[in-house]
């Protein structure tokens, strides 16, 4: 009998340390992958909201008329930014992407800059008028950064815009 109660003490000696062993390597599991999915790639963000804080601008607007909308950045690159948001008025033939800005005429265009710390956003009104009476006249929002090392502002391949008729 008492090789039996050996036995049995044996095996819950041996569950008992698998099952901590088990925990311990959980726990590291659990902590692994928690760490890997907070540490993302830095990134920012441009957001182009309407005057009540949503997204549904007028389709038209009178020429010379005041176009109000709030600019949203947010800084996320794990250091301070220096941005500069583009506004541009396009047209039905104007191409936007993530890898090339949209080439426009310059009196077509204007910007504004923002010094942004690390996990800051900032919302920015902004107003301007288009002079132009223009049917599909895409106006484009793109956010720039300014690259210490080469001491020049690059596309971040950010950008957003809306669809306005500009009417007399």
């Amino acid at each position: 009998m008492s090789d039996s109660n050996f036995t049995r003490k044996d095996f819950k000696l041996y569950l008992s340390v698998i099952l901590i062993t088990l925990c311990i390597v959980t726990v590291i599991v659990v902590a692994t992958v928690a760490w890997n999915l907070m540490t993302t790639r830095p990134y920012s963000y441009l957001a182009i909201l309407d005057e009540n804080g949503g997204d549904n601008f007028s389709p038209e607007m009178k020429v010379n008329d005041l176009f109000n909308a709030t600019v949203v950045i947010g800084n996320f690159e794990y250091r301070s930014m220096l941005y500069r948001i583009w506004i541009k008025a396009g047209n039905v033939s104007t191409t936007t992407s993530s890898t090339s800005p949209a080439t426009i005429s310059v009196y077509n265009q204007t910007y504004f800059e923002s010094c942004l710390s690390f996990y800051q956003t900032c919302r920015i009104d902004v107003q301007f008028n288009l002079t132009v009476i223009q049917n599909n006249t895409k106006l484009i929002f793109e956010l720039w950064k300014y690259d210490v090392t080469s001491r020049v502002f690059t596309y971040s391949g950010s950008w957003v815009h809306v669809w306005i008729n500009v009417t007399t």
